[in-house]
């Protein structure tokens, strides 16, 4: 695949204890990437440079996204402000622990990265509009169970949930403000069969929407991502990234 207009431009300046690149390489738009390698090699720490949650003087990143905007990453460094404000509007997380709230209601776990994003203000935005968009994600992802308890359910704490439940409430949580890169740290490592399917079929689904989708996965062989159409799958290898 050719290096024409790539999303994410990643070059080696010297050695970084943490990320051992071995080459200079580029992540494409419209991907799903998949960052594989052993426990404790440095995927976790790669995902969030590229998601500006860590920082890294080693490496020289240019984020290029669809509008045209072009970040370099040692610029974000020295402006947090800066640095935040892009994080928050082309980026969203899905984490290896799902970080909800219990205190909080399922709707106010959902919508708190669009509150983040609006500096606490969803006036742009229709509670009911929310709701039915969340309603939609949750058919998607297999929440039939939950949807048919009414709406009442989304004021109930995250806490009423199992953990495959709560998981797929966060990847919900990652794209409901439709970022254009959703990073996905193991993803599917701790759910069932059946809820790993219904995430995928998720992430299927922002590609085809023109989304980009950075998975780190201890397995890449996972049978699930064969699933996938090898059109817009990408693996960055051992070749690529040394960890």
């Amino acid at each position: 695949m050719g290096n024409l207009n790539p999303l994410f431009s990643v070059q080696r300046i010297k050695k970084d204890r943490r990320l051992n690149l071995e080459n200079n390489f580029y992540l494409h738009r419209n991907k799903l990437t998949i960052i594989s390698g052993v426990s404790g090699t440095g995927k976790s720490t790669f995902v969030n440079i590229l998601g500006l949650i860590d920082t890294c003087d080693d490496v020289e990143i240019i984020f290029s996204p669809s509008d045209g905007a072009q970040y370099d990453y040692k610029s974000l460094y020295r402006n947090k402000t800066r640095l935040e404000t892009v994080r928050r509007n082309y980026f969203g997380f899905v984490f290896q622990h799902d970080h909800l709230i219990d205190s909080f209601s399922i709707l106010e776990n959902l919508i708190f990265p669009i509150l983040s994003r609006n500096n606490g203000n969803i006036s742009n935005y229709s509670i009911n509009g929310l709701r039915e968009k969340i309603t939609n994600l949750m058919e998607e992802i297999g929440f039939d169970d939950l949807l048919k308890k009414g709406i009442g359910y989304f004021d109930r704490s995250p806490a009423t949930l199992s953990g495959g439940q709560r998981q797929r409430l966060s990847l919900i949580r990652g794209i409901l403000h439709e970022p254009e890169v959703l990073i996905a740290d193991e993803p599917i490592a701790s759910v069932d069969e059946k809820a790993a399917s219904n995430i995928i079929h998720v992430l299927k689904m922002l590609i085809r929407q023109g989304k980009t989708v950075i998975l780190v996965a201890h397995n890449k062989d996972h049978h699930l991502f064969k699933e996938c159409d090898g059109e817009y799958i990408e693996i960055v290898n051992s070749s690529q990234i040394k960890f």
